[in-house]
């Protein structure tokens, strides 16, 4: 009995472990499927590491290998497409979220983190490409969003604020945004 008031305060933090590199395959609404980083569904699937092979070609699935256009980059495009269902499943956590944490009694305040919010959401669903450092990067932006609300334990106004700009960073980060560009 003693591990229950443990694991409710687990629960209640939202303290979640991060798939370090694990791709889900998806189906999207118009049947294509989808490879990413996140579950985008209830039915998401993870697909094994070994079905994956990587050199000079791009990224892509079941371990055939495409080759890479020609680019004046040296990077080499993974072949993953943006998951635009999992960042509005995000965004509609973080806008869940920040409504609790700021309440609806601030109405000023919560109509300035939506708006934020709902900015910075229309300009991740722009997103084009996602680093194929993805994995670190969730990685370490969860780690920031768990000090976060540890440092702003009883200031739920100012951890509904940093959450907003640590997921926008995030984006930058993941889809090689701007920082000029993220609403403030």
């Amino acid at each position: 009995m003693k591990t229950l008031p443990h694991l409710t305060l687990l629960l209640t933090l939202g303290i979640s472990v991060p798939a370090s590199a694990d791709i889900y395959k998806c189906e999207g609404s118009d049947g294509r499927k989808i490879y990413s980083d996140m579950p985008c569904s209830a039915d998401a699937k993870p697909v094994p590491k070994d079905a994956f092979r990587v050199n000079s070609a791009t990224l892509v699935p079941d371990g055939s290998a495409k080759p890479a256009k020609s680019t004046k980059k040296k990077e080499i495009a993974v072949a993953l497409e943006v998951n635009k269902e999992a960042i509005r499943t995000r965004y509609k956590e973080l806008k869940a979220l920040t409504r609790r944490l700021v309440g609806y009694d601030n109405k000023t305040l919560l109509k300035r983190v939506n708006r934020r919010i709902d900015a910075n959401l229309r300009r991740a669903l722009t997103a084009r490409s996602v680093s194929k450092e993805r994995s670190n990067i969730h990685h370490r932006f969860d780690k920031q969003v768990a000090e976060a609300k540890r440092h702003y334990l009883t200031d739920h106004p100012g951890m509904a604020q940093a959450l907003v700009t640590l997921e926008a960073e995030r984006d930058e980060a993941l889809y090689g945004f701007s920082s000029r560009s993220r609403a403030r």
